[in-house]
């Protein structure tokens, strides 16, 4: 991650229905952003995940997010250093308490002086979640 830590530099939002012009329209449940440390926003806040370290320019992180569906919210974890990931210390609602599921997934820059690569993306599901 590069850039200005004042405002979000990258994003993934995962929502129920298809962005169309207003992100509160689509349902969303998991708007995951960085911005001066990797953050997920839930409810009307914006929570800190817990880390292992400070977020260094030109260096892979490692995000981990669980979702809990009874519940509506995700934990969030950043591993720095490549050596695990730090305990998770939080839990945050989903932005939209009725999303009923994901069926859209959005990865973007929001700042045009930053710079975030994402490498790779797994969605796994849990057997006994489905």
């Amino acid at each position: 991650v590069n850039g200005k830590v004042d405002m979000p530099n990258a994003a993934v939002v995962l929502t129920e229905r298809e962005f169309t012009g207003a992100l509160p329209d689509c349902k969303v449940g998991i708007q995951f952003c960085v911005r001066g440390g990797m953050q997920l926003s839930g409810g009307n806040n914006l929570v800190r995940i817990s880390n292992d370290g400070k977020i260094q320019n030109d260096k892979w992180n490692k995000v981990l997010l669980k979702i809990d569906w009874r519940e509506k919210v995700v934990v969030g974890q950043v591993d720095t250093r490549g050596k695990g990931y730090a305990p998770a210390i939080q839990t945050v609602p989903f932005r939209d308490s009725t999303c009923r599921g994901f069926g859209y997934l959005y990865i973007y820059n929001t700042d045009m002086q930053a710079t975030c690569w994402f490498h790779s993306l797994r969605i796994k599901q849990d057997a006994s979640a489905e």
